[in-house]
Parts: structure tokens; sequence; C-alpha cells
């Protein structure tokens, strides 16, 4: 009886570049986040943005992103799957309260783009990777 041994597959520049993207997006959540942390604390120039101060809405807004984020961020740079997902949740939700919620969250276009970039740019990766691996396997 032969067992067959299954050869380890070189990655391709496609995972590198997939890995180094999550990496970087890793940063960039946890600057999000510590961003989030400095608000909390009430180190924020402008309207009162101390926890203590917040309106409902805005503190549930914040211990999400202030809570979540760093989690997302370590998961992104483990490259680990739940890390995206929570990424890709943050982001859906940050989308949703800074465009479709203007009215009671000041609109950030800014930080709608990035995360809508950051998604398109990760989901592009994530096809090319996924018609590369399902080649190689037949």
């Amino acid at each position: 009886m032969f067992i067959e041994t299954v050869q380890p597959s070189q990655p391709t520049v496609f995972h590198k570049v997939h890995d180094a993207f999550l990496r970087a997006l890793a940063l960039a959540v946890m600057l999000l986040a510590g961003y989030a942390w400095l608000r909390l604390v009430g180190y924020y120039e402008g309207t009162p943005w101390r926890f203590d101060l917040m309106a409902t809405h805005w503190r549930v807004a914040t211990v999400l992103v202030a809570i979540v984020g760093p989690v997302a961020g370590l998961g992104l740079w483990l490259l680990a799957s739940w890390g995206v997902a929570l990424w890709i949740g943050i982001a859906f939700f940050q989308i949703i309260i800074f465009s479709a919620a203007a009215n009671t969250f000041e609109p950030r276009p800014y930080l709608v783009m990035f995360h809508a970039v950051g998604l398109a740019i990760y989901a592009a990766i994530w096809l090319r990777i996924f018609f590369i691996d399902r080649a190689r396997t037949g």
C-alpha cells in the first residue's frame, strides 16, 4: 500500500501580494482603532468627544471600532481569516453609518472611500487567488 504525500505548492505572486496587502491593511485598521480610543478618552480637539459627553449613537459606533478594530488588526497581521471577517464587518458598518446614515452621523467620504477601495482590492486579489488555485487543482 502506497501513501501519497502532498507536496505544498509554492505561493504565487498573488499570494504574496495578498499577504502584504493584509499586513498594510492591519496597520491602517490599528490606526483607525487608535483614533477611536483617542476620542473615547477625550484627547480630541473640537466638539465634545469624551465618552460621557457623546450622543448614544456615537458611543455605540466608537466603542465598536475601538474594541473590534485592534482585534481585526491583529487578525489581519496574523493573516487569519477571522481578522478579514472582522475587518469586513467594520468596513461595512462604517460605510453604512457614514454614508447611508450621514444625517445621524457626520459624513466622512474619505473613510467611506478608503473602505470601499480596500474591499474592492481585497475582492480582486481573493478572486485571482481563487481561480489560480482552482486551475492548479484541476
